[in-house]
């Protein structure tokens, strides 16, 4: 698994202390808690301005710390985080001069925050409107959903192998297809399983969840098992990451946030490894399905079968 750095977990308050812990454990960081009071953005110039000191030197005016900070990630790309807190807690004074992102951790689940201005933020969450509506069908026709299912009308298990922030695992498992979404990196993993994990309980959305099985694992060595154990599934990767005119296109919300985090640990697969993820896939099951940009070429060269097309992109169906 690969080990993921510089990445600081913000507790929203002393009562998130050991949920931040058990965050802070799989990535290597450091744990800092916000109580309610300060800025957001006051609590980052005072961790700059704070160049020396114990931990814990903050949080001498309240020890108890047992307030929740104002304000939160509001649940979908476009949004900003403004959260009210103090440097209290884990970290030294210095810590945000050695961390770009954090992950936050409260009230409102486990976000992404970019410790920039204008200091965008993640969530993973699908009861947003605009992804809800999708997931109820209001959307009208996928062209994903018919690209995996290709002409089988009975249920199919889907394999995504780049599962991400979990859109299209969860518009395949709104269809009625079985998920099995995979994703090696440990931040994005966190960030999807929270998800699950507040989706599990709403019941607009816990169908879909409960039709999605999460694993924090390398998706190439997933398919090669998958070969090995003669299990059929479709695979469906998405590799949004590995040419630059795919990344020269993305959106200024989620997907960049997300870039940043790939790109200062060096996770962006690079040519050689996505053409290793086609042959996984393709070695071990029957249809694999592949989302490139709508003019970009197939993937690693490998012309497919057919393709399904929509408006930004498009589905190369690969069959054997």
């Amino acid at each position: 698994m690969r080990e993921t750095k510089r990445i600081l977990v913000l507790a929203e308050g002393a009562q998130y202390r050991d949920a931040a812990r058990a965050v802070s454990a799989r990535f290597a960081g450091q744990v800092a808690v916000l109580p309610e009071g300060v800025a957001f953005e006051q609590a980052l110039v005072q961790w700059r301005a704070s160049r020396v000191g114990e931990p814990d030197s903050h949080a001498r005016g309240d020890s108890r710390g047992d307030s929740r900070s104002r304000g939160g990630c509001r649940g979908d790309s476009r949004g900003d985080c403004s959260s009210r807190g103090d440097c209290r807690g884990d970290c030294r004074g210095d810590a945000v001069g050695e961390h770009t992102l954090a992950v936050r951790v409260g009230a409102d689940g486990m976000s992404l925050i970019d410790l920039e201005p204008p200091h965008r933020c993640l969530r993973v969450d699908f009861a947003q409107p605009r992804l809800l509506r999708r997931l109820r069908g209001c959307a009208g026709r996928e062209p994903l959903v018919h690209a995996l299912r290709g002409k089988a009308a009975r249920a199919t298990t889907v394999l995504d192998a780049t599962a991400g922030l979990g859109v299209d695992t969860a518009i395949a498992a709104s269809r009625g297809l079985r998920v099995i979404a995979v994703e090696r990196h440990a931040v994005l993993a966190a960030l999807l399983r929270d998800g699950l994990s507040r989706a599990s309980l709403d019941e607009r959305t816990r169908s879909i969840a409960e039709r999605i099985t999460l694993m924090e694992a390398d998706a190439t060595a997933v398919l090669r098992d998958l070969g090995a154990a003669n299990e059929p599934c479709v695979a469906y990767l998405d590799p949004m990451f590995a040419d630059a005119a795919h990344k020269s296109a993305l959106p200024s919300g989620a997907m960049q946030l997300v870039r940043a985090l790939l790109h200062q640990e060096g996770a962006s697969p690079q040519a050689e490894n996505v053409a290793d993820l086609l042959e996984a896939a393709r070695a071990a099951a029957p249809r694999v399905v592949v989302k490139r940009p709508r003019t970009a070429p197939p993937l690693a060269g490998s012309a497919p079968h057919h393709s399904v097309r929509e408006r930004t992109c498009r589905f190369d169906v690969y069959v054997r």
